[in-house]
């Protein structure tokens, strides 16, 4: 209005100031474009319909009649409900050294149908089998995120699964336990004279993990006794 009388049938245009993906009307609208919102009613009103798919706060300047409105309008997008199907759960190694310390890492993103971030929503982790897992926290963050930290001392396959506000996830994720593969194998002559020295070779490989601190007891027969190791 201008005092206090409504502008009548006047067309109303309208820009971003700041923000970006924001239809008018259904047109998109891009920095400092100007579209028209309509014409103003017998009372001076124009109503328009604003969608975004993406998150976030828009700033809105208008002019009426080629004239500038100092005042700004202002709207916030916030994100719609969580899509399981763009939402992940997904360990940073499928494949883990199963000795109980050694952890790997799994992180829960939580998005909306437009992949827009999901902050402050309520998150439960659990990993199946005798790992132990452990939660960084309790809601996701302000990218949606929440990690965990899971370890198991038995060669097994976990299945790390989400409660989302007390909704099971349909996405899980897997983290194989694995532990040191040792193969031991042990040479001796089949006969040697009464008396003499006998040789045992004793030879430990290992696959996958490296294993380390790996303790052997070599048990000798009766009547043969330990001289040296080299």
């Amino acid at each position: 209005a201008r005092g206090s009388v409504p502008w009548h049938i006047k067309s109303v245009p309208a820009a971003v100031v700041s923000g970006a993906g924001l239809l008018v009307t259904g047109q998109a609208v891009e920095a400092y474009q100007y579209v028209s919102l309509g014409n103003t009613d017998q009372n001076g009103v124009v109503t328009a319909n604003l969608t975004a798919t993406q998150a976030g706060t828009r700033t809105l300047q208008v002019q009426a009649s080629q004239v500038q409105i100092t005042q700004q309008g202002m709207v916030t997008f916030t994100p719609g409900p969580q899509s399981d199907s763009n939402s992940t759960l997904l360990p940073a190694s499928q494949q883990v050294l199963a000795d109980g310390t050694t952890s790997g890492t799994v992180t829960l993103t939580l998005l909306d149908a437009y992949d827009n971030p999901i902050s402050g929503m309520q998150v439960t982790l659990s990993a199946s089998g005798h790992a132990a897992l452990t939660q960084s926290a309790d809601t996701t963050d302000a990218q949606g995120k929440v990690t965990a930290q899971v370890a198991d001392a038995t060669p097994e396959t976990s299945t790390i699964t989400a409660v989302v506000n007390n909704e099971l996830l349909s996405k899980t994720a897997a983290i194989q336990f694995i532990g040191t593969d040792l193969a031991v194998s042990l040479d001796a002559p089949e006969q040697a004279s009464a008396g003499s020295d006998i040789q045992y070779s004793l030879r430990v490989g290992n696959t996958g993990f490296i294993a380390q601190n790996v303790s052997l007891t070599l048990t000798l027969p009766d009547g043969v006794t330990y001289v040296s190791q080299t």
